[in-house]
């Protein structure tokens, strides 16, 4: 395991790619079928970032729109750290929950 990490991270550090092969890359590492990669290129760093990241946005959408029903935070935390971001720009701006997707008839 620790070797495949090694590698991992070594073919990111020097895999020279453009714009365009680093969105397919990452793509491609979205897919179901990498999800163990995914997961062991993650390290407490990330993950304590993006716990923050679900917490601050959670706090704000709380402050906006009162407390979340458990279902909303159920998918704000399946959302990744890219996705959490959008959504709290778009949070800013939006008059309801439903603007963001997030109201109780889109989750059913």
């Amino acid at each position: 395991m620790r070797k495949r990490l090694l590698l991992f991270n070594f073919v990111q550090a020097h895999l020279p790619l453009d714009e365009e092969q680093k969105r397919e890359f990452d793509a491609l590492l979205a897919t179901e079928k990498y999800a163990g990669v995914r997961a062991m290129n993650k390290t407490a760093f990330d993950q304590g970032y993006e716990q923050g990241c679900l917490e601050m946005i959670r706090e704000l959408l709380e402050v906006r729109f009162g407390p979340l029903p458990a279902s909303i935070v159920e998918r704000l935390q399946k959302l990744s750290r890219e996705e959490l971001i959008r959504l709290a720009k778009k949070a800013i701006q939006a008059q309801s929950l439903s603007e963001l997707g997030l109201d109780q008839e889109a989750l059913a």
